[in-house]
């Protein structure tokens, strides 16, 4: 049974493939989910591309979005009127790391995630396209019409507390700016908040998340989330 389909914009440097593991754990909850790569994060290209999801696709229709990625999907999702709900994991603040011109791909790959099996995926990773996310600014006409009002539509916000390129406190602030978010922070977790060290649980949240508006029982709570380690 489908009980839905989420549409998926990676980020800089990113590839379909590297969503494979969010993708099976969906599907073990009957979501589908499909990647669109995008070859640079254009707003009117995205909105097609996911248009023509929505055209093809049953059932409800989600949007995440990774890093340039979160930004397009709030941006689709004011002009989609099939976006049932947003995950914006990782959205970026708009400036590139200091002397990220000299950082190499080492420096990247700690920017990245904080747990070393993690980092030692993606180092084996022949898709990523590596130093975009060091070298390429996020477009200023992206982040204005993302949250520009921002949709009116759940949004859940997940983002990594250690988190350098953009701090939580930034994220946070920008997620206040949209009208029905929940603001998930996630420990141990730096820029790639969907892939790092806590990503089963960054998965529940989005299958909670999911659930709830698909039965309409959304509902945004008074205080910040938090995932932290247990042991």
């Amino acid at each position: 049974m489908n009980r839905g389909t989420l549409v998926v914009l990676p980020g800089r440097g990113e590839h379909a493939d590297r969503y494979s593991r969010l993708t099976a754990r969906l599907a073990v909850d009957g979501y589908q989910v499909r990647v669109v790569d995008l070859p640079e994060p254009e707003p009117a290209l995205a909105l097609a591309r996911v248009h023509a999801a929505a055209t093809e696709t049953e059932g409800p229709l989600y949007l995440l979005g990774a890093d340039t990625g979160g930004l397009l999907a709030l941006h689709v999702a004011r002009f989609e009127p099939s976006v049932r709900a947003v995950v914006a994991a990782g959205v970026p603040g708009g400036a590139l790391p200091a002397g990220g011109e000299t950082l190499d791909f080492d420096d990247e790959l700690r920017l990245r995630l904080h747990g070393e099996d993690q980092r030692a995926e993606l180092a084996a990773d022949a898709g990523l396209r590596r130093g975009e996310l060091l070298r390429t600014p996020v477009p200023p006409a992206l982040a204005e019409s993302a949250l520009a009002g921002g949709p009116d539509l759940p949004v859940l916000v997940l983002h990594g507390d250690s988190d350098v390129l953009c701090p939580p406190l930034t994220a946070r602030t920008l997620a206040l700016r949209l009208r029905r978010s929940r603001f998930v922070t996630v420990a141990e977790s730096r820029h790639d908040v969907l892939h790092d060290s806590h990503h089963r649980s960054v998965a529940a949240q989005i299958v909670q998340l999911l659930e709830q508006t698909r039965t309409s029982r959304y509902s945004t709570p008074a205080l910040r989330v938090s995932i932290r380690s247990t042991f």
